[in-house]
């Protein structure tokens, strides 16, 4: 197969016609990035330089706590569309890693908020 193919295209009617040449450039699918925790990998079709961010709510009894169930993003309707929210479901459940109960402050829906003003989006602590 060829990566790159020219493809003549010509209308006409009864008025003349016109004709334009198409060039078509297939190419390789990024690899595959993991997602975090859960043993899967994002589609070979995302936006090329797509990346998952991991969604660490810091909270201060499980600093290490991931969140999950991304349900909606919107991106700001400013001129420069440089802020992404993420809102999540509110089926987070936080467990206590000493006693194994839910922590019921903890366990809820998040919004994240994204500065996607530059190419490697971060994080508002916000």
């Amino acid at each position: 197969m060829t990566p790159t193919a020219s493809y003549t295209v010509i209308a006409s009617n009864q008025g003349g016609g016109t004709g334009t040449t198409l060039t078509i450039t297939v190419k390789e699918a990024p690899p595959a990035e993991a997602l975090p925790n859960m043993g899967q990998q994002i589609t070979p079709l995302a936006q090329e330089n797509s990346r998952f961010q991991p969604m660490n709510p810091d909270l201060p009894d499980n600093p290490a706590w991931l969140a999950g169930y991304a349900v909606s993003t919107v991106v700001s309707p400013d001129p420069d569309h440089k802020t992404l929210l993420v809102l999540t479901s509110g089926y987070n459940r936080v467990y206590s890693s000493t006693t194994a109960n839910m922590v019921v402050q903890d366990s809820t829906e998040y919004v994240f908020i994204y500065d996607i003003s530059t190419p490697t989006p971060s994080r508002s602590k916000s």
